[in-house]
């Protein structure tokens, strides 16, 4: 894969002999968001920190070389998608462990030697997770059922309401029971995971035909038919804004999760499985489509309108393959977005 960047064999921290763990982050135009990352990392006992940048041109590499030889920039020169520069920075890493970090977070005080200890005292765990919060100490849900289980069908969609709602059903699901003690997941967010190197490389890392969404799913997925485990820890903490380089495209970004959800049915269910789960969310984005068409024929406030084209042509392209012809692209706007909890995908 073409890109310009720091060889595996640059200089490393002596506190890497403490924790054995390496740090990846991809970064796509998220230049503060970077900076804030990277400084949170400062004093964390971490080896090298191996910055993956997707073709940024908002000055994000210059981010990176001004924060010394610990830091290492691989530059690619196109957008190669999430999966693959996570790749990249699997082969860049020579540590145990990787902490695979989004731009948009900062690690806690602690957080690094909390996920490291584990993983050493729990050789089958192949992901440790953080516990996730927001900005203001929030906590956000990380944690969920595989798609096209029955854990899924009711933590995700209309019926996750129901679920985090009523009492006895909160307790048992896996998105949103609470409590610190550490549990096997099926699946965690990828905004911040420390992943066993060696056990991520035998199973072929990241799917890389996934651009964006379900990457880490898949990859759970995979080690967990493989006998591996995954893993949340919730006295490691990772704050996470969420959204920061996919509200800069947000319509190609909603086609792009729904050929990822599609494609991880198809990658992963066979027969009337895989035909049940596909309609389900065809049907879940075409009603969408109407949702948001009748909104616009509604609304009369132009930055709303504007909005409402956007979610239209992202509908109307995911259901039906082709571009919506009625659609002006939006202004970029800047901002932080947000990460989608069970039933807003």
């Amino acid at each position: 894969m073409e890109h310009d960047g720091a060889s595996p064999g640059v200089s490393r921290s002596p506190l890497l002999d403490a924790t054995g763990v390496d740090v990846a982050i991809v970064n796509y135009n998220t230049r503060d968001s970077l900076d804030r990352c990277l400084a949170s990392l400062e004093h964390e006992p971490v080896g090298r920190v191996i910055v993956v940048d997707n073709a940024s041109n908002d000055g994000s590499a210059a981010v990176v070389e001004r924060r010394g030889p610990r830091v290492n920039l691989i530059a690619n020169r196109k957008n190669v998608g999430y999966g693959a520069a996570a790749n990249q920075s699997f082969q860049a890493a020579a540590s145990k462990y990787v902490l695979l970090l989004n731009a948009d977070t900062e690690v806690r005080s602690g957080a690094v030697r909390q996920l490291a200890a584990y993983l050493d005292e729990h050789p089958q765990v192949a992901i440790a997770a953080p516990r996730l919060e927001d900005a203001h100490g929030a906590v956000q849900y990380s944690c969920f059922p595989f798609p096209g289980t029955v854990g899924w069908l009711f933590e995700h969609g209309p019926l996750s309401l129901w679920t985090r709602h009523v009492n006895f059903a909160r307790r048992r699901s896996i998105s949103f029971r609470a409590g610190l003690e550490p549990r096997p997941v099926p699946w965690a967010l990828g905004a911040a995971m420390l992943v066993r190197r060696d056990a991520a490389l035998a199973v072929g890392a990241f799917e890389e035909s996934y651009f964006m969404y379900f990457e880490e799913v898949d990859l759970c997925y995979r080690l967990s038919k493989a006998g591996w485990a995954t893993h949340f820890v919730p006295n490691a903490t990772v704050m996470h804004l969420g959204g920061g380089s996919t509200s800069q495209v947000r319509t190609a970004m909603l086609i792009q999760r729904f050929r990822s959800t599609i494609g991880y049915y198809e990658r992963h269910t066979t027969g009337a499985t895989r035909l049940f789960w596909t309609t389900l969310v065809r049907l879940r984005w075409s009603a969408r489509l109407v949702r948001d068409s009748a909104k616009l024929l509604m609304t009369v406030d132009r930055e709303r309108r504007q909005s409402l084209r956007a979610e239209v042509a992202a509908w109307w392209s995911a259901v039906t393959g082709r571009p919506h012809a009625g659609h002006d692209r939006p202004r970029r706007k800047n901002g932080n977005g947000s990460v989608p909890a069970p039933g807003d995908e």
